[in-house]
């Protein structure tokens, strides 16, 4: 007998209110008998229920139902025929119906899976799981990541990171917190957060549905709607409701590490993913008040739909994507394509595009290196990032020539942190550059300074041409220039913020003592370098080599003439510079 109970301790619990006692009576002389306490008994139960449990556990029972602690790893105790094992501490609450009303327990080396109400979660081994019934709701709170969640029959919501849920066959990951009504209903509460199938939302402040065929639900007043193809959002409100859209989000490329942004009010909208037709995403949208807000904004590009007019900004940097947008409400279109162009159209007729296709094109590292021949370093930058470094450095390379172009032989393009982190020398100096240019035929630059370029690349020329770094002789062409500049420590002084002062004392901030700027002021290496800055902006130079005008200062024109005599302008640049002042 004792060995037996050693074992399990089997209670069936079918008695009506008047056999209570008796039962008690004797439940008490066994436990004295064998001086083990398996289980303690205080009461009557309101309704029948079975509980089975093994060797380590300690059960409470009462009328108000029934609460099993984990003494021992390898325990179990089963409620109605519902099993809980693989559990090395931890408790189990349950009512008089047999229904789980809360539970903390942790598994051991083992997967576990479990029914909670009818709910069933499989969890990973050594993991702590916490379930309570609030408001008639099963909350499961802190989920340990892959947790596997199946079978919802109940009003349930689920919260943790990385969790799985199937449904109809399909398993969705998502982190955060998804609900569920009683008919099965996928929705985001008002005060949760949710990241699922590349949207994330937090706060809505309004229950929004959600569903996964990508159809139009009439019945419902707010909802996301994820389809094969089509993903759809209605916030028929008032109320701005945010959503942030990440990499995982199919219907629109986002680059890595990026996140595109969708806030809306009193408006429909539905973006259609044309992969398999060749064709760009096409985001349509409907404004169901007068007050209703669409909003877009990914890299560069940002779009607003109000009040039946488009709103373009060009202001928030990253990467774009080509994009069709259509406001249904007066049959505009817009046009975006990944390079930073934007056109407005307006369709005849519903479904005709009656315009000229833009034709998009995705820039890849290699792909740029092919273009321009030479290698690109990246460090510590999104896929965005690099997208529209490449789409920057495409177009600013054509605006050298040829001879400047085959000065350079790599260029590196980092974050700030690691510009600063591989190159610290600068720190030391109290400088911050956004480019340098060196010897080697290497040009380095800080992600978004890819317009220094040409400032760069003609350092890399000079140096060609016999510079020597830190000073202002060597080569024919360093000679000459000399001649038309004088000494610079004699012209500019001391540098103050971002403005330099002359030999007098006076603020220079414009063109002065033949040099294009201050900052050119300072010595050949700069001189050279800021003139070619300005080669491809006649009217700067207009007033400079002018006889005619007040500014006229000889030495503009022959600065110009040498930079042109030794390639390091085009030809384009140097005769329109000459033609638009009237002194070709």
């Amino acid at each position: 007998m004792r060995n037996l109970l050693n074992g399990f301790l089997l209670i069936n619990i079918k008695m009506k209110r008047k056999k209570i006692l008796m039962f008690g009576i004797l439940l008490l002389i066994v436990i004295m008998r064998f001086n083990f306490v398996f289980a303690q008994y205080q009461g009557s139960f309101g309704e029948d229920i079975t509980i089975e449990s093994g060797e380590g556990i300690d059960l409470s029972l009462s009328e108000m139902g029934a609460n099993a602690y984990f003494r021992k790893p390898g325990s179990f105790v089963e409620i109605n025929g519902n099993r809980f094992e693989n559990i090395k501490d931890g408790w189990i609450q349950a009512n008089e119906k047999g229904e789980i009303t809360s539970a903390r327990f942790f598994t051991d080396e083992k997967f576990g899976e479990y029914n909670f109400n009818g709910n069933l979660i499989k969890v990973p081994p050594n993991s702590e799981i916490a379930f309570f019934v609030i408001d008639g709701r099963n909350v499961f709170t802190g989920l340990p990541e892959n947790t596997e969640i199946k079978n919802i029959k109940t009003t349930a919501e689920f919260e943790g990171k990385n969790l799985k849920f199937w449904k109809d066959n399909k398993q969705y990951d998502f982190s955060g917190n998804l609900n569920f009504r009683e008919n099965g209903q996928i929705y985001i509460n008002k005060k949760d957060s949710l990241e699922f199938k590349g949207i994330e939302i937090e706060k809505p402040g309004k229950e929004i549905d959600l569903f996964l065929d990508g159809k139009i639900h009439e019945e419902s007043k707010n909802y996301i709607s994820f389809g094969k193809n089509d993903f759809r959002f209605k916030n028929s409100d008032l109320d701005l409701v945010p959503l942030y859209l990440n990499k995982d989000f199919s219907y629109l490329k986002i680059g890595e590490g990026d996140k595109a942004f969708l806030p809306t009010r009193g408006s429909e909208i539905v973006i259609q993913k044309r992969d398999e037709f060749g064709l760009d995403p096409l985001l349509r949208a409907k404004l169901l008040s007068s007050s209703g807000i669409v909003y877009l904004i990914n890299g560069k590009e940002g779009i607003a739909l109000s009040g039946n007019k488009f709103f373009l900004s060009r202001e928030s940097g990253g990467a774009s994507f080509p994009l069709e947008f259509i406001n249904q409400n007066s049959n505009e279109k817009i046009l975006i394509d990944n390079s930073g162009r934007i056109n407005v159209v307006k369709e005849i007729e519903e479904g005709i595009g009656r315009f000229q296709r833009v034709r998009y094109e995705y820039l890849t590292e290699e792909s740029t290196e092919k273009l321009i021949g030479k290698e690109i370093v990246f460090g510590g930058l999104s896929e965005a990032e690099k997208t529209n470094s490449l789409q920057n450095l495409k177009n600013y390379w054509g605006n050298l020539n040829y001879e400047t172009r085959e000065s350079i032989n790599k260029i590196e393009i980092l974050s700030s942190k690691e510009f600063d982190d591989y190159y610290p020398f600068f720190k030391v100096f109290g400088a911050f550059p956004g480019a340098f240019a060196s010897p080697t035929g290497t040009i380095v630059m800080r992600s978004g300074y890819e317009s220094s370029l040409k400032h760069e690349a003609a350092h890399e020329r000079h140096y060609d041409l016999g510079l020597i770094p830190g000073l202002s002789y060597g080569g024919e062409f360093n000679k000459k220039w000399d001649k038309t500049a004088g000494e610079y420590d004699k012209v500019i002084s001391t540098k103050h913020g971002d403005y330099y002062k002359d030999a007098s004392g006076e603020i220079i901030l414009e063109p002065r003592h033949g040099y294009t700027s201050a900052y050119g002021g300072k010595n050949i290496h700069e001189d050279v370098a800021t003139f070619v800055d300005y080669s491809n902006n006649p009217e700067f130079f207009k007033p400079l080599i002018d006889p005619t005008s007040e500014k006229y200062d000889k030495r503009y024109r022959q600065k110009l003439d040498l930079l042109y005599k030794y390639k390091f302008i085009t030809d384009k640049e140097y005769y329109r510079i000459l033609r638009e002042a009237g002194v070709q």
